[in-house]
Order: C-alpha cells, then sequence, then structure tokens
C-alpha cells in the first residue's frame, strides 16, 4: 500500500469555498482531498491555543498516523480552515514541510456570512469551537478594548483580519521553509473553476482523472435560529472603522504559534 509523500493545506477563513474546493479537487487522479475528517482539528483547537504540545501531540499521534495509514494517493490535501488555528507552526516543528493553499474571500463578506449565521466568534458555541477569539494568547490583531463590548459583526470582522495577518505571517514562513504556495481567490475559483484547478494542477504536479466534469453547489448562507438579520453597508462601514481605531497588529512573532 503506497502512503501519502506530499501533503498540502489550506489557510482561509472557512465560509470561503473550502467543501467546493475539497470536492473539486478530487477531479485528480493521484489526490486524496478531504475537507473536514477525522481525526478533525477542531477536538483539539481550543486547547492548542494554550499549549503547543497539544497540536504537536495530535499530529504525532492521531493526525499524521491516520493519513499514513489510510490515504493510499501519493498527494493529500486538506481544506479545513482549522490547520492555520494552532497547528501550521508545530507541523513545521516535527520536521513536516506541507505546501499551502491560500484561499482568500474578502473580510467583509466572510464575515457577514458568520454574523446572519449567528456564528460570532469570542460568543456563540460554534463561534468559540470553530473560530479564533481575541483573547487567545497568540494572535496577531490584538484588540485594545474589553472585546465582550464589540458589536457581533465586530468580531466577525476581527476574525476575518486576524486570518489575514496569519495568512501572511505563514505565507512568508512556508515559502522560507522550502513549500510550494498557491494563492486562490474565492470569487476566481467559483467563476472560472476551470482556470483555478489548472493552475493548482501545475503549481502541485497533479493529474487529471478521466471521468464527467465536477458538479457541485456552494454552501449557501441560511440563517439559523440564532442568525441575524443584514446590516446595511453604510452600518458595516461604520463597525468597522470603529474597530480598526481600536486594534493594533502583533509584531513581536518569536514566541507565537499558529
Amino acid at each position: 500500500m503506497n502512503s501519502p509523500n506530499h501533503l498540502v493545506f489550506t489557510v482561509t477563513s472557512g465560509r470561503s469555498g473550502t467543501k467546493y474546493l475539497a470536492q473539486a479537487l478530487n477531479e485528480f487522479k493521484n489526490v486524496t482531498s478531504l475537507h473536514e475528517p477525522d481525526p478533525n482539528f477542531k477536538d483539539y483547537m481550543v486547547k492548542s491555543q494554550f499549549d503547543k504540545d497539544e497540536a504537536i501531540t495530535f499530529w504525532k499521534e492521531r493526525k499524521l498516523p491516520q493519513i499514513f495509514k489510510t490515504v493510499t494517493t501519493p498527494v493529500y490535501i486538506e481544506t479545513s480552515h482549522l490547520f492555520s488555528k494552532g497547528f501550521a507552526l508545530p507541523l513545521l516543528e516535527l520536521g513536516v514541510v506541507p505546501d499551502l493553499i491560500i484561499l482568500v474571500r474578502p473580510e467583509r463578506q466572510v464575515a457577514s456570512s458568520l454574523y446572519r449565521m449567528g456564528i460570532i466568534p469570542y460568543k456563540t458555541r460554534l463561534g468559540k469551537r470553530w473560530f479564533l477569539s481575541p483573547d487567545y494568547p497568540n494572535t496577531l490583531v490584538k484588540i485594545t478594548q474589553n472585546p465582550f463590548k464589540l458589536h457581533d459583526y465586530q468580531l466577525c470582522y476581527w476574525y476575518c483580519l486576524e486570518v489575514r495577518e496569519r495568512q501572511n505571517y505563514l505565507r512568508d514562513i512556508f515559502k522560507k521553509s522550502g513549500s510550494t504556495i498557491f494563492d486562490v481567490g474565492f470569487q476566481d475559483l467559483v467563476s472560472d473553476r476551470h482556470k483555478a484547478l489548472q493552475e493548482i494542477k501545475y503549481a502541485y504536479g497533479l493529474h487529471n482523472k478521466f471521468h464527467p466534469p465536477f458538479s457541485s453547489a456552494l454552501n449557501k448562507n441560511k440563517k439559523g435560529v440564532y442568525g441575524n438579520g443584514e446590516l446595511t453597508g453604510e452600518e458595516k462601514n461604520d463597525l468597522e472603522n470603529d474597530l480598526l481605531k481600536n486594534i493594533e497588529i502583533y509584531k513581536s512573532l518569536n514566541k507565537i504559534w499558529i
């Protein structure tokens, strides 16, 4: 049985087409592409914010053994947005250097999606379990006021700013470590999927399958039980500008693990 010799993970915010991307990448015959498989990063995410050893244990005892035991293709791609929530640098520390897909969707679009669904970082159950909180010790975007006093939309927007900083930081770190970095925009992925996949194909040396074209619908935003109504553009402008006056970008990165 063959095991993968090429790992690729995704650095993104979520609500950015990760499931769609995972399904599309399975067009390639030498690829196993999964979205949020078990063992799932979410089960160790919160603990890993406070103790890097939790992330290292997860990689060594659960995640990597499962990948190498069950994946039979040479390329393994996982599109979970949780990779950059405490697991990226611990993997490098173990001597494993994966390639990265940097999947970008505009901050306002992601923040609006989370807000409408009622998934609020720092406040709600799903927001705490799947997303970062501004009181975590290893955030790059520091809020200079009590985060509990922020509007729910501001917490969603803060999260998107935090992910943007992580994308920039991890791009530099992994590139210096020898990774191939591929940047793709959400809109490019959904408007011209074939072109985006061809670019990924050549970046990572993937091979096409011969089967009917992939077809999948993106997950639609649905207002949940605790969802919020839509804000106006002016309201969003005011909330974003107010937040930007109360943040600082953390520059002393020598003790950060993300």
